[in-house]
């Protein structure tokens, strides 16, 4: 598998762009673009011959209004179209990113390369922007998905993965210094003076020199730094109390990735992207903006650097948190594939001594509709996990994540391996948490049902958590199996649904009446609400309690439990024993922890059981298994 990246040549935020994202692509890699071989591209190169001359009388460059750029005649755009189909071919390319060009779009889809096409702002309703969206498999919004563009067509719209800011300084985010100054980095401040920072790179367009030097000499008191050789830029942007920037959106994406506050001037570019762009930023109340499509206007510097001073830098984190690039990775590993990804948005999956029923697993999650972004595997003291689920996503697109945590005297942590699974998950960008129960195969449907209901309601302080309706298989003998595993596509009429649980029609989503029947078999949420929750309770270890735990803490909070039609899954066979005594000694310790936390136990209907069979009885308050000698 080989992912090609076609890099314009204008400014350097397309190139920073493609580096950042090639860097977090697991498969290989190939740019093409007039731009020489960046150091840090980690894969070939394909250099493009330059095609800037200016075409002659007749050449026709729109194709009467149909294309962008493609002059007839003695010019040297042909060769380089020729080269780059060349290229295409000779690199064995399954997939195009375009940044940007319609013509390179239209060329490679029309050689059988799909395409993925990166989003811009601004109005693109022309023919030639709508020929390229119609023709791309998706497309990637390097801004958020909170501060989407007007005006954008409902079909493209549906197909656009927004996947946040992305810049060559992700990797150094820190939001626990957001509130900070960075002055201890910075030597040469001047004491008592605070500092300007103008990050103007070669896409930003220029402005009159008098209007900097007017500007400069409006704010005694400030600093002004003009400009920072590449390798300085994020030390001087650390340093500024304000930095003053176009809104091109690499430039944003710095500004974002330093959080620092900032003047963002909107400059005159084709097709109003960058008055679009500062539309976005107040629209999310996110910088000073500055509307200078006729020119930079006469400014009160003075009252616009103390406004922007005031201002949260926190609250960057809105447009970028860091792992855009790594979204957008993702996304094109599933569209070479001719999958869409659920980007934000990780399975996470505990696994011990259950190998079979991880592929499984694995074999529904990339039938999906939608492959999730991050697939987290945690191994609960299970060394054999990694080799296997690595086998069951090899080709898949599937990205495992394994976190390998050991067991405890008192048995398997299944609580501290959920928490565990949900910070990783965190960690890797995803705010959409899915969390599935080894034993399930989750219907094509699940991830982006899941996906589209948590984001639908992410606003919300409460946590809400949605569960979908999981339905039990026969052994897998008695299903006809010719492999020894399961028909996907049989699934459905395989499989009993729970006779204690909804099972909503897909589109139909039931508020529970019981929190307490809430189960960490299939559910999702988002991250913040997993943290307002508090995930899991951490002294519960073995079988048992922990969910009901979860379900008490969702009712305290005022938080709602949703069943969800449509984000199904089919629980494979394992022979099980009702009672459960196999977990004995967990559900009894499990429930009386419980009853410390919340006043009664739980799980009544299997301690009574147990009891029932001389296995368990009742001292008092509590609890306790019946010593092997004293049961019948």
């Amino acid at each position: 598998m080989r992912i090609g990246f076609y890099v314009h040549h204008q400014g350097a935020g397309h190139l920073a762009r493609a580096v950042a994202i090639a860097r977090e692509c697991t498969e290989d890699v190939v740019g093409f673009s007039t731009h020489p071989r960046p150091e840090a591209w980690p894969g070939h190169w394909v250099d493009l011959p330059d095609d800037a001359a200016t075409p002659g009388p007749g050449s026709d460059p729109t194709a009467g209004g149909v294309l962008h750029w493609a002059p007839i005649g003695d010019h040297p755009y042909p060769a380089r179209m020729a080269r780059l189909a060349a290229g295409l071919r000779e690199e064995g390319v399954d997939l195009l990113l375009v940044d940007v060009s319609v013509e390179v779009t239209l060329l490679a889809r029309l050689l059988g390369v799909p395409v993925v096409v990166a989003a811009m702002r601004g109005d693109r309703s022309d023919l030639p922007h709508r020929l390229a969206q119609d023709v791309a498999h998706c497309l990637v919004a390097p801004w958020p998905a909170a501060l989407p563009e007007p005006g954008t067509p409902d079909h493209v719209a549906a197909k656009t993965v927004h996947v946040g800011g992305i810049s060559r300084f992700d990797d150094r985010i820190d939001d626990r210094t957001a509130g900070t100054d960075g002055r201890d980095t910075d030597a040469h401040r001047d004491a008592g003076s605070r500092r300007v920072f103008v990050l103007w790179g070669r896409g930003g367009g220029d402005v009159p020199e008098e209007r900097w030097a007017a500007a400069e000499a409006a704010t005694p008191g400030w600093t002004w730094v003009w400009g920072a050789a590449p390798e300085d830029v994020w030390d001087e942007l650390r340093a500024a109390d304000v930095v003053v920037a176009h809104s091109g959106q690499n430039a944003v994406a710095e500004v974002a990735a330093a959080r620092r506050p900032a003047v963002v001037v909107g400059l005159d570019r084709p097709h109003g992207e960058q008055v679009a762009t500062i539309a976005a930023l107040r629209a999310g109340d996110l910088a000073e903006t500055v509307d200078a499509t006729g020119g930079l206007p006469d400014l009160d510097w003075p009252a616009l650097l103390e406004r922007a001073a005031r201002r949260d830098p926190a609250a960057w984190a809105r447009w970028t948190d860091g792992h855009g690039a790594r979204r957008a990775a993702a996304v094109l590993e599933a569209a070479a594939r001719g999958r869409r990804v659920a980007a934000g948005t990780a399975v996470v999956t505990l696994v011990h001594g259950r190998g079979e029923h991880l592929r499984g697993l694995v074999a529904g999650l990339a039938a999906g509709t939608h492959l999730p972004q991050e697939f987290v595997v945690v191994a609960m003291a299970d060394p054999s996990v990694r080799e296997i689920v690595e086998d069951a996503c090899a080709g898949t697109g599937l990205r495992p994540r394994v976190v390998e945590v050991d067991a405890e005297p008192l048995g398997l942590p299944l609580a501290r391996a959920r928490n565990l699974g949900a910070a990783r998950a965190a960690e890797l960008g995803c705010d959409v948490l899915v969390f599935l129960d080894v034993d399930c195969i989750p219907a094509p449907g699940l991830v982006a049902t899941y996906a589209d209901a948590v984001r639908s309601r992410t606003e919300e302080e409460a946590p809400v958590v949605w569960s979908g309706p999981v339905a039990y298989l026969p052994p897998v003998e008695e299903t006809g199996a010719v492999d020894g595993r399961y028909d996907l596509g049989a699934l459905p009429t395989l499989a009993d649904p729970h006779p204690a649980r909804p099972a909503p029609a897909p589109g139909e989503v039931l508020p529970a009446d019981d929190l307490r029947l809430f189960w960490s078999l299939s559910f999702a949420l988002t991250s913040a609400h997993y943290r307002a929750l508090g995930g899991f309770c951490e002294e519960y270890v073995g079988y048992g309690g922990e969910d009901t735990d979860v379900a008490m803490r969702l009712g305290e909070l005022g938080g709602a439990l949703l069943w969800l039609g449509g984000a199904d899954a089919y629980h494979q066979y394992h022979p099980t024993q009702r009672p459960p005594v196999q977990h004995l000694d967990d559900i009894v310790r499990n429930a009386n922890l419980f009853a410390r936390r919340w006043g009664r136990h739980p799980m009544e209907g299997w301690l009574e059981a147990f009891a029932a069979q001389g296995l368990a009885r009742l001292d008092g308050d509590t609890w306790a298994v019946t010593a092997p000698e004293d049961r019948p």
